[in-house]
């Protein structure tokens, strides 16, 4: 099977980085609720940052970042690299995503690495 190429406009592509991150930080509801809430819970609202879900898309979208910088769309210095790295594999590690639960220090760093990943996308790191 021949695998079919994109054109791939890397302005867009950075465009639409920064709109996902944005959208995890500003979609998704800082207070931690009173129960917990999974897949299949019946909750209308599930967009809370201390679902593991939440983790999941950052972890995806931080992943995809990553990707463009290999293919040279993104440009980072090697210490954000690292960075971006480190903190992907921490949260993608099975400790961290199935044997314990979510923290405010978790949800705070998280929110520091979508923030630095936005102002370099931005150009203003």
């Amino acid at each position: 099977m021949e695998r079919i190429k994109r054109e791939i406009n890397p302005e867009e592509e950075v465009n639409y980085r920064i709109q996902r991150l944005k959208h995890l930080l500003a979609d998704w509801h800082d207070e931690q609720p009173d129960h917990i809430i999974d897949s299949l819970s019946s909750d209308q609202d599930k967009n809370f940052k201390f679902r593991k879900t939440w983790f999941i898309a950052i972890a995806g979208e931080l992943g995809e970042i990553r990707n463009d910088v290999r293919n040279g769309w993104i440009n980072m210095s090697t210490e954000d690299e690292m960075i971006l790295n480190d903190y992907i594999k921490m949260i993608t590690s099975s400790e961290y995503a199935f044997q314990r639960e979510v923290a405010q220090d978790d949800v705070d760093t998280a929110k520091i690495i979508i923030d630095r990943m936005i102002a370099i996308l931005e150009g203003k790191l």
